[in-house]
């Protein structure tokens, strides 16, 4: 499963779309955020990060906050 911006691109404000891929556009790093959450960087655009506004927001690529609205929690 790969998430990615629609189109390849990675600029702030981008939607992220979801489906089967195997190409590095769709790869993220995990970076620590602390308390068990995890925050997931753009492996094409390192300044981005994918951001829930909302619950049931769609996902969209930008800079960093601390807001908690990037903030993941991996569950195996």
């Amino acid at each position: 499963m790969s998430s990615r911006p629609a189109a390849g691109s990675a600029t702030a404000g981008q939607r992220v779309g979801q489906w089967v891929d195997d190409s590095a556009t769709g790869t993220w790093k995990v970076v620590e955020a602390g308390n068990g959450h995890v925050k997931l960087q753009s492996a094409k655009n390192k300044d981005l990060y994918p951001t829930g506004a909302s619950t049931d927001a769609p996902l969209t690529l930008r800079p960093a906050t601390s807001d908690g609205s990037q903030d993941w929690k991996l569950v195996p």
